[in-house]
């Protein structure tokens, strides 16, 4: 049995402090700081990553319509008679069906990989800072639906739940835990998370079919697909109208294809002043400002130039 310090059982700690990360996520201290860094207000590091995990919403409902999207008309391509899984049995049993137009099939098609996923790395991360919090005798830190949130979103969706587990608890404990927590952790947790399944498992990333979770079909990222091509015209590549790629109607992670769900987003953290819209449209420029250097200086070299999608 699992024992802290002073050797007494931390099971019963651990599972209150799993509570109170419950607690701290839906209610906010209205207790104002009163000294810097921190506005002075009732807006705790909780409540900020609250905001950012709902200006994403956009994003992760087109990206999730997408998932969706892109498996049915795998299926369609292969002609699947029969498809195998235990979420085909769930669709099946509720006569959704596999049509890549029905915008409720595709959602729902695309929820039953990512809620897995998520569940997962969210059970990871509490178990962590939980276990975390109790040894170290402190109050549990913020942020975990934060960190599970967004990695589940730059993950693919056919990523195994045991490697989700392991990317999730490297990403939490050595990115985040080890250094105390908010606040002090030198790497983003969930890029971190990511890092992890692309040094240990490449394959998820890289390998044939990664964003498409049907066995036997590979359709790449645009960026695999225009780098085969050797970087000319995204339309004339790939067959992608400039419409799809802003929207995210392509294979990729779930929470990164949409730049229309992105910018809702931005619209939503600049009018509940989230975020400062000097920060965005400098991070923007400053964007801008690398790619037309570097196409400048090498349009046909891959290792400078840089594709506008």
């Amino acid at each position: 049995m699992l024992r802290d310090k002073n050797g007494k059982s931390i099971i019963t700690p651990v599972i209150n402090a799993m509570l109170q990360m419950m607690t701290r996520f839906f209610y906010s201290s209205a207790v104002t700081t009163r000294s810097g860094p921190h506005i002075r207000d009732a807006n705790s590091v909780q409540r900020y990553w609250n905001y950012f995990v709902i200006a994403s919403l956009p994003a992760f409902l087109i990206g999730l319509w997408n998932l969706g999207h892109q498996t049915n008309i795998a299926i369609a391509d292969l002609q699947l008679i029969e498809v195998p899984g235990w979420r085909a049995s769930i669709i099946n049993y509720f006569d959704i069906g596999f049509d890549p137009d029905a915008v409720s099939a595709c959602m729902i098609h695309g929820l039953l990989y990512f809620a897995p996923i998520f569940l997962v790395a969210l059970l990871a991360g509490a178990i962590w800072q939980a276990l975390f919090a109790t040894v170290r005798g402190k109050p549990v830190d913020d942020g975990l639906l934060y960190c599970a949130w967004f990695f589940s979103l730059i993950i693919p969706a056919s990523t195994p739940l045991l490697s989700v587990m392991l990317g999730m608890s490297f990403g939490i404990v050595v990115g985040k835990l080890i250094y105390g927590g908010s606040g002090r952790y030198l790497v983003n947790p969930a890029l971190l998370g990511l890092a992890f399944l692309v040094f240990s498992y490449p394959g998820l990333i890289f390998g044939e079919g990664a964003w498409v979770p049907v066995a036997g079909y590979d359709q790449p990222t645009v960026l695999e697909l225009v780098a085969d091509e050797g970087g000319v015209d995204v339309i004339n590549a790939v067959g992608y109208t400039w419409w799809q790629l802003f929207v995210g109607d392509r294979p990729g992670p779930v929470g990164i294809t949409s730049g229309l769900g992105t910018l809702i987003g931005a619209v939503f953290l600049i009018f509940t002043g989230m975020a400062s819209w000097r920060v965005i449209f400098g991070a923007l420029a400053g964007l801008l400002g690398t790619v037309l250097l570097f196409n400048a200086i090498a349009p046909d070299n891959p290792m400078f130039s840089i594709p506008w999608y």
